[in-house]
């Protein structure tokens, strides 16, 4: 829990969004698309779940969790938040553990809009896009 809070709050610090999924609709209706339609799924990191579909989602989840970690973990706290890189890592070692632990269940959104979306183009017209896919990374309790 330490590590995903300061991950988190570091990462408002540094002026970024650790967290767009639940935003991104509301950019598309803003920047004038319509049929903006957003379904959001909760993402399994390990395999936890009883679902054997959730087991597998969760074990590659946790996969490229485990290997993205170091990567959006270390600037933050050794630039940002002033730790030593023996002090990240000893932490690191501890998300490792916690998100192998089949006790914890962890997860995170994934925002996926499916419809093409409509616009009005600068000559009246209706001009169709494709859909986008987010994922929202943080803890959800």
């Amino acid at each position: 829990m330490e590590w995903i809070t300061k991950l988190l709050n570091a990462s408002r610090d540094f002026e970024r969004d650790p967290c767009p999924g639940p935003k991104l609709g509301g950019y598309l209706r803003d920047a004038g698309f319509l049929n903006v339609e957003e379904r959001k799924f909760r993402l399994p990191i390990g395999p936890w779940p009883r679902d054997k579909h959730l087991k597998t989602v969760g074990s590659w989840n946790l996969v490229q969790i485990e290997d993205g970690l170091e990567g959006f973990t270390l600037r933050l706290f050794t630039q940002l938040l002033g730790w030593k890189n023996e002090e990240v890592q000893v932490l690191l070692a501890n998300v490792r553990k916690d998100l192998r632990n089949p006790k914890i269940h962890i997860y995170f959104g994934l925002y996926v809009f499916p419809n093409p979306f409509v616009t009005l183009s600068a000559q009246g017209s209706l001009d169709a896009d494709e859909g986008v896919q987010s994922c929202s990374m943080g803890a959800e309790a």
